[in-house]
């Protein structure tokens, strides 16, 4: 996430915890979309033109098996880099994952569709209120 620049050293611990777990699904999505492409590029070889496949490349004239393995190793790089994060984030949930807030961390970060702390706190009094029944 420091690649894409969605953290910035000077923003505060909190902050940049809250860019995380924002974006912890969309990580995950990107190793599958990854993994996607790679299987794509095995099957179909290289695309002449592409917007959603970048190429990086070191060297000017690369010929296409040249850049066909430099595509596939860099993407399985992001792989591992990507899937690197998710663990570091898995490892840090788990460490919280028995906290009576977890709940409200959950809901607020994790559970894309809720949106607002009232629509958190409405779920999360019907929850206490089924409990004591």
């Amino acid at each position: 996430m420091k690649r894409q620049r969605l953290i910035k050293s000077d923003m505060s611990f909190y902050k940049k915890t809250e860019i995380v777990l924002y974006n912890y699904e969309k990580l995950k999505l990107a190793v599958k979309q990854k993994e996607e492409d790679i299987k794509y590029i095995r099957e179909n070889g290289l695309p002449e033109r592409s917007k959603s496949i970048v190429f990086f490349s070191t060297a000017g004239n690369m010929s296409a098996g040249d850049r066909y393995v430099e595509l596939i190793e860099k993407y399985k790089a992001d792989i591992a880099e990507t899937e690197r994060d998710i663990a570091r984030i898995d490892n840090a949930l788990d460490k919280v994952r028995d906290d009576k807030y977890f709940k409200i961390v959950e809901l607020k970060y994790l559970k894309q569709e809720i949106k607002t702390d009232g629509e958190i706190a409405d779920i999360l009094e019907k929850e206490d209120h089924y409990r004591k029944k």
